[in-house]
C-alpha cells in the first residue's frame, strides 16, 4: 500500500492537473508529482502503472515516461484508463451495430404482418 505521503503526492498532482492556474508549469509540476509516485512503485516492484484517474494520463503518457531522466532505464508499461475506457465503448458499439445489422437481416416479422405487395 502507498504511503501517506505518496497519496499525497498524487493528490497533488490531481490538483495541479484539475486547477493549472500557472498553466504549462502547473502540468509540468502534475508530470513531477506523479513521476515520484512512479519512482515509488516501480522502487517496490511495480512494473505496469494503471493510470486509473481520469487527470494522470491528461499530462502522464508513457513518451515523458520513457524519456524522463530519472526514470531511464526502467522499463514501466502504461496502462491508460482513459483510453482503455474509450476503445472498449468503441469495440462495445461497434459489436452493437453489427448485431442490430443482423437482427434487421433476419428479421422477418415485418414481411410476414406487413407482406409486401409484388
Amino acid at each position: 500500500a502507498p504511503t501517506d505521503a505518496i497519496q499525497d503526492k498524487c493528490m497533488q498532482g490531481i490538483t495541479y492537473v484539475k486547477n493549472p492556474v500557472q498553466g504549462a508549469v502547473s502540468f509540468q509540476k502534475a508530470i513531477d508529482c506523479f513521476v515520484e509516485c512512479v519512482l515509488w512503485y516501480s522502487e517496490q516492484g511495480a512494473t505496469v502503472m494503471a493510470l486509473a484517474c481520469t487527470e494522470i494520463p491528461v499530462v502522464l503518457k508513457e513518451q515523458v515516461l520513457k524519456s524522463h531522466p530519472r526514470l531511464a532505464g526502467k522499463e514501466i508499461q502504461v496502462v491508460d484508463s482513459v483510453a482503455a475506457l474509450g476503445k472498449l465503448v468503441t469495440q462495445h458499439m461497434i459489436n452493437e451495430d453489427a448485431d442490430e445489422e443482423d437482427e434487421e437481416e433476419n428479421d422477418t416479422t415485418q414481411d410476414t404482418l406487413y407482406p409486401s405487395p409484388n
